[in-house]
């Protein structure tokens, strides 16, 4: 794996204030406060946003929607593939406003 994804996978997206979120069944819709906008989630994206929370790293999204979207029949999805689709979204939420990704301090 590449530095530059070993960074942006310890990356922690932190969501903007002033954004609310409601699950209706497997969805969500986001409302902005502030840009008076609604954003539709679909589950996988619902997901992402839950675990958007300033805590987890993208690396932490990317290993549990492999848990919850993988069976266990299927082949392994490599990390990678799923980091893609975790970064897209990520990158869509802070087109939007709607979070910042953060890089955590590490002491060497």
């Amino acid at each position: 794996m590449s530095i530059a994804l070993d960074q942006v996978l310890e990356a922690v997206p932190v969501p903007r204030s002033g954004v609310l979120c409601r699950q209706i069944d497997d969805e969500g819709v986001l409302y902005d406060v502030a840009q008076h906008t609604v954003h539709y989630l679909n589950e996988t994206a619902l997901c992402i946003w839950t675990l958007s929370d300033g805590v987890h790293s993208v690396r932490d999204i990317t290993d549990e929607l492999r848990r919850r979207f993988q069976g266990p029949s299927e082949a392994s999805g490599s990390l990678h593939d799923f980091a893609d689709d975790v970064l897209a979204t990520l990158t869509t939420f802070r087109e939007n406003g709607l979070i910042s990704l953060e890089q955590l301090a590490t002491s060497a």
